[in-house]
């Protein structure tokens, strides 16, 4: 089980890379700098309120952190698969 664990890590653990390049795609020269501050700071946000968030579930279950991290890997990735635009149309793609 630890092996597929780190399989679908490593899958969904490029996900900033991805989120960089999106935003990229999608914005012009003007707003690039703020969409990036944008996701800088909900990285860091996330950074401060994982471990504690992670902590109180802990405090519950030892269970709960990691099914608490698969449900948010599953949302995220229904919502790139369904909510996310192309950002590149047709002849750029």
């Amino acid at each position: 089980i630890l092996y597929a664990g780190r399989i679908v890590a490593g899958i969904t653990g490029a996900t900033g890379a991805v989120a960089g390049a999106y935003i990229a795609d999608i914005t012009d020269g003007e707003d690039r700098a703020r969409h990036f501050g944008l996701m800088s700071a909900c990285f860091g946000v996330g950074m401060v309120a994982g471990p504690v968030a992670g902590g109180l579930l802990g405090a519950i279950s030892l269970h709960a952190p990691f099914l608490a991290a698969a449900v948010l890997n599953g949302l995220n990735l229904l919502l790139g698969c369904f909510l996310m635009q192309e950002s590149h149309k047709g002849e750029r793609r």
